[in-house]
């Protein structure tokens, strides 16, 4: 089964994101578990920086697929220089639907 790490604090994004992965057989793990698990993919919330520290701080080759708000386009300027996927807040919802359809196991 497919794990991810959701490098997230809002609890309703968490949720929401936790609730599409559900649904294609995906499973969430926490930042404290993550070094233990091969994970499949982080879905991030750039606008955090410590999410965004604690990403980094990984060195993985898993793939990343981060949010951010629509006015802070450095945000995604960032994601696109650490070759992250940057998706606006509002567009996150169907970028997950397209990425854990296409493929259970990312």
């Amino acid at each position: 089964m497919a794990k991810i790490l959701i490098a997230v604090n809002d609890i309703i994004d968490c949720a929401k994101i936790t609730e599409i992965a559900m649904k294609y057989g995906i499973t969430s793990v926490s930042s404290a578990n993550c070094k233990r698990v091969k994970l499949s993919a982080i879905i991030l919330d750039l606008g955090n920086r410590s999410m965004v520290d604690i990403v980094r701080s990984l060195n993985s080759n898993v793939p990343v697929i981060g949010f951010y708000s629509h006015v802070k386009t450095e945000l995604k300027e960032m994601a696109n220089k650490a070759g992250w996927v940057a998706v606006p807040r509002s567009a996150l919802e169907s970028k997950l639907i397209e990425v854990f359809a296409k493929s259970r196991h990312i």
